[in-house]
């Protein structure tokens, strides 16, 4: 009984977030807008979470300080690199 009780009240209250934010065409548009935005904003930032990406960094970092660092960092190429090993 109570979670009969607590099943339909949840159900209404979904139904209430439902209605204002998919109640007419103007709203609907501007919902899914809102969830476009976020989901394009959010898509170019996980590159900069990949473990690889790490690894990269701390390359960077450790051939900072050496005498052939220069050189180094300006070879180096970021970015996800493919090898190939023939032997393979």
């Amino acid at each position: 009984m109570v979670l009969r009780a607590a099943v339909e009240k949840l159900m209404q209250m979904l139904k209430r977030i439902r209605r204002w934010l998919f109640g007419d065409a103007l709203r609907a548009f501007g919902t899914l807008s809102v969830v476009l935005a976020a989901s394009l904003a959010i898509a170019p930032t996980t590159e900069l979470f990949n473990q690889w990406h790490a690894y990269q960094r701390g390359y960077l970092r450790l051939v900072r300080f050496r005498a052939d660092g220069n050189s180094l960092q300006r070879r180096f190429q970021p970015g996800l690199q493919q090898i190939w090993i023939p032997e393979l």
